[in-house]
């Protein structure tokens, strides 16, 4: 009977790719120990980097043996504890490479390594980002209103936070609504691609965000995700409102990072040149009530014939 010898070694291996194998996902928070496997890791399975490496050889058994995980001595000195970042688990077969996602990672690098029957090897460079809850992304919000201190509805002065939006919607009808539209926020990236957000959203107390659309009528969310540009513009029902309302408006990252907030400060106010006066005949002696003022100096009185205290305006003697 003919012995046959194979002998591995002259096997030639290449990648299937130059693109950069490049990977983000986010960090998540807690004790690794009390979390599932895949709130600790990500896990990327041998059937899917073993698609990295080709094999020519001359000898069907001449193949890919084994995998290694390696990590660059650069990454060692920078980084001494990130030899337990990312580690291999199973066979041949059944590799799986895990990464913590218990630590944020700016564009760390590890070696993935294919090694033949006959010791050829070749190496795919890897690149994680697992963004931080804070810190991977810069995000500035557009120039918020000006004016520190200001006059406002119900004869008081407002400061607003350094961060926050003013808005005031002037109206002629109390049944109504009106747009609050906000300018693109200015996003840079501290941690690569980690400046990636997919939602807008309002929120506040539930007497402010009933009086709240967003998106505005006619968009849905499906169409603002991930498309955040679409969507700026908040629809502000004001039918019998009258006063500042607060509320917040988040920018949501795509990668579980914290969301990012301004505080939006809305004054309802009527216009000016619409004043209706009318007598409440249920009151004994009749009142005279405000339903709408003439003008706008935003003081706490009104001042009407011979005179009537307003808690909203002060207008000038009728």
């Amino acid at each position: 009977m003919p012995l046959q010898i194979r002998v591995c070694g002259e096997e030639t291996m290449s990648l299937t790719s130059t693109a950069t194998r490049f990977f983000i996902t986010g960090q998540t928070e807690g004790d690794p120990e009390q979390m599932s496997d895949s709130d600790r890791y990500k896990t990327m399975p041998q059937s899917e980097f073993e698609q990295y490496f080709s094999v020519s050889s001359v000898q069907n058994l001449c193949t890919i043996s084994k995998y290694e995980v390696r990590i660059p001595i650069t990454e060692l000195l920078a980084n001494p504890s990130s030899a337990d970042w990312i580690t291999m688990t199973g066979s041949l077969g059944s590799y799986n490479v895990k990464i913590s996602r218990t630590k944020a990672m700016n564009n760390f690098k590890f070696e993935l390594v294919a090694i033949t029957m006959g010791r050829v090897e070749i190496t795919q460079d890897i690149y994680w980002v697992i963004c931080p809850k804070t810190g991977g992304v810069t995000v500035t919000p557009p120039t918020p209103y000006g004016q520190r201190v200001l006059d406002v509805t119900g004869g008081w002065q407002l400061t607003l936070p350094a961060n926050a939006y003013y808005k005031r919607i002037q109206y002629a009808s109390r049944y109504g609504s009106a747009n609050l539209n906000f300018t693109a926020w200015d996003i840079e990236d501290i941690y690569p691609q980690c400046g990636q957000f997919y939602r807008y959203k309002v929120d506040g107390p539930s007497n402010i965000t009933s009086k709240l659309t967003y998106p505005e009528p006619g968009y849905s969310q499906s169409y603002c995700d991930y498309n955040i540009d679409r969507c700026r513009n908040i629809r502000v029902h004001y039918t019998y409102s009258v006063g500042v309302y607060v509320f917040y408006l988040h920018l949501r990252p795509v990668f579980g990072q914290n969301s990012i907030s301004v505080p939006y400060y809305v004054d309802i106010t009527p216009c000016q040149g619409y004043a209706s006066l009318y007598v409440n005949s249920n009151s004994h002696p009749p009142n005279i009530v405000l339903d709408k003022a003439d003008t706008l100096n935003h003081n706490a009185e009104f001042n009407f014939y011979p005179s009537y205290y307003n808690r909203y305006y002060n207008s000038q003697p009728t």
